[in-house]
């Protein structure tokens, strides 16, 4: 309902930013680099987490439902909330430009299969990543008698370079 009632500067502005990303939403097609360029910076450190974040990547290829279990897992993971009042980015495959990887902005891309099966993957792939990053900074930083479910700042701070290790940091004032 809200949509139907924006303004008409607000329509052309939406319609505009689908059109212009268009076509890197289809250029992305098949492309699931996700782990071979955001991902591969933190890849190193958190091996078993890229790799487990990696091999699922081709089951939501393939599969709605996959994504869908994936997604359920992220969101049912204990420390979720905390990741995500601590700023993690969380993306989806959906309708609004600003909730979706950049990679797959436009949302009309996805009336070609293969290109929501490139956005689900894609968008998979870095979510269970930087949950499963989140969980294990986390589990480290009680190892060392730190608690960041109390020092909110804490985690901010690992939510802060989880993003920015896998490609969504801040852009400060140019957000």
């Amino acid at each position: 309902a809200t949509l139907r009632h924006r303004l008409l500067l607000e329509k052309i502005k939406n319609i505009g930013g689908q059109l212009a990303n268009l076509p890197r939403s289809i250029m992305a097609s098949f492309d699931l680099s996700f782990g071979g360029r955001q991902g591969i910076f933190a890849a190193p450190t958190f091996r078993k987490e890229f790799w487990a974040s990696w091999k699922r990547q081709f089951s939501m290829f393939g599969s709605e439902k996959a994504y869908q279990k994936t997604m359920e897992e992220v969101a049912n993971n204990p420390l979720y909330l905390l990741a995500k009042e601590s700023g993690v980015a969380f993306t989806k495959v959906g309708k609004f430009m600003s909730q979706r990887e950049e990679k797959f902005a436009s949302s009309w891309g996805d009336v070609l299969p293969v290109v929501k099966q490139s956005a689900r993957a894609y968008t998979g792939f870095a979510n269970k990543f930087r949950m499963d990053m989140f969980s294990s900074m986390i589990k480290n930083a009680k190892n060392v008698g730190l608690s960041p479910a109390k020092n909110k700042e804490l985690a901010r701070e690992i939510a802060d370079f989880i993003n920015t290790a896998t490609g969504r940091g801040s852009l400060g004032g140019l957000e």
